[in-house]
C-alpha cells in the first residue's frame, strides 16, 4: 500500500476533476516505482553474486494493478555463475557464487547428450548416477538486505520525482 501527503490544499483547487486527475498521477508515479524496482534488484544483485543481471530480471514480474513485484524461480544451476572450467576438462572445478571463489573437489563439468553443460558430482563410489549441483535461488538473492533496501529506497526516491512531475504537467493543462 503507498500512502501519499501532499502538503498544501491549493493544488487540489488548481486541478479540474481533481479526484480523478490525482489518481492519474499517482497511477503513473506507482508505474514508474515498480519498473524502477525491478531494474534496481537485477542491478543490485550482481553486486553482490557472481551472475548476470538476466538471470533476475528474467524471474522478475510486475503486477501494475496489485502494485506488486514478484521475483519467483528455483535454485539455480551452479554452471549459471562464475565456473571455471567451463568446458569438460580434467581440471579442479572451481565456482564463486557470492564474489568468493571456492574449489569443488569432487565436482566435475560435463556436457550431457541434451547438449547442457552443468557442474556434477558422483553420487556413490561407482560411474553413475550423477547430481548436477544447484546453488541460490533467483528469490534468495533478491531477498538480499543490501539489494532490497537498495532497490526500495531509490523506488521511493523516484515515486516522489514522478508524483511532482506528473502533478505539474496536469496544472500546465
Amino acid at each position: 500500500m503507498i500512502e501519499v501527503q501532499i502538503e498544501g490544499i491549493e493544488i487540489f483547487d488548481q486541478l479540474k476533476n481533481s479526484d480523478k486527475q490525482l489518481e492519474k498521477a499517482l497511477y503513473f508515479a506507482k508505474n514508474r516505482a515498480l519498473n524502477t524496482v525491478k531494474t534496481e534488484l537485477a542491478r543490485g544483485v550482481p553486486k553482490k553474486y557472481d551472475t548476470k543481471q538476466k538471470t533476475i530480471r528474467d524471474r522478475t514480474r510486475v503486477n501494475k494493478n496489485t502494485g506488486e513485484v514478484s521475483v519467483k524461480g528455483s535454485p539455480i544451476r551452479l554452471f549459471k555463475f562464475r565456473v571455471t572450467p567451463t568446458s569438460p576438462r580434467k581440471q579442479l572445478v572451481t565456482a564463486s557464487v557470492k564474489r568468493a571463489s571456492k574449489s569443488l573437489p569432487n565436482a566435475f563439468v560435463q556436457q550431457m547428450r541434451n547438449g547442457t553443460i552443468g557442474v556434477f558430482e558422483r553420487v556413490g563410489k561407482s560411474r553413475y548416477p550423477i547430481r548436477q549441483l544447484y546453488s541460490v535461488s533467483a528469490p534468495q538473492m533478491a531477498g538480499n538486505e543490501e539489494v532490497l533496501e537498495g532497490a526500495m529506497e531509490r523506488a521511493s526516491i523516484v515515486f516522489d520525482e514522478r508524483l511532482s512531475h506528473e502533478i505539474g504537467r496536469l496544472l500546465d493543462d
